[in-house]
């Protein structure tokens, strides 16, 4: 990763952790076009805790970084399921 990547990578991560917590499986998805998301582009699994009794999934870097504008998505799950990943 370069410089920038890493520090928004990081950046993305320390939010995600600050809501959900440190505890997550860092999940890549490996079929259909995932190259045009990049390499760095994973999905962070985050498992229940505390009040929130759902799995949360939580994409990481899905816009590119050049984009005015970078957007990233969860997804809520009440069991886990790692077919989510692919959505």
């Amino acid at each position: 990763m370069m410089l920038k990547e890493t520090s928004i990578y990081k950046r993305i991560i320390d939010h995600y952790s600050g809501i959900w917590g440190t505890e997550f499986h860092l999940l890549k998805w490996t079929e259909g076009p995932y190259e045009d998301l990049g390499a760095e582009f994973a999905i962070l699994e985050f498992p229940p805790r505390g009040s929130r009794i759902m799995w949360t999934y939580a994409t990481c870097l899905m816009s590119s970084i050049s984009e005015n504008r970078m957007l990233e998505i969860h997804i809520f799950a009440n069991d886990q399921d790692r077919a989510l990943v692919e959505l």
